[in-house]
Formats: structure tokens, C-alpha cells, sequence
């Protein structure tokens, strides 16, 4: 898929991921944002590892 995006919402995805890896793992689960992350439970959201690696991906593609 490719997905052209303005600097602004470069930066505003980036974020979001980076918020989602900082978030407490216990609770998310309950969040509306895990259906989001996880496709309504189709497979595992990223973890940390995942959600730094593509966060270096999305940065070397700037």
C-alpha cells in the first residue's frame, strides 16, 4: 500500500505509534485503540520491538 501523507501527518503517525508503545499493555486490551491496532482481534498488535523498528523504517523512507 502506498500512502502519501503531509509532514504534519507524518509526524502525527509517528507520534501515535510511539504514544501506543509507551501505553500500560494491561489495560489496553479495554481501550478502543487495540481493535484499531489489532485489526478487531485478527492478530497481536505490534510490540515494542516491532513499533521501534518501524518507526526507523517510516524515518529512512522521509
Amino acid at each position: 500500500m502506498l500512502l502519501s501523507v503531509t509532514p504534519r501527518e507524518f509526524a502525527t503517525i509517528l507520534a501515535a505509534l510511539r504514544y501506543w508503545q509507551a501505553s500500560d499493555r494491561s489495560t489496553a486490551s479495554k481501550a478502543p485503540e487495540y481493535d484499531i491496532a489489532s485489526d478487531s482481534g485478527q492478530f497481536e498488535p505490534p510490540g515494542n520491538d516491532e513499533i521501534d523498528t518501524l518507526c526507523e523504517q517510516l524515518n529512512t523512507r522521509v
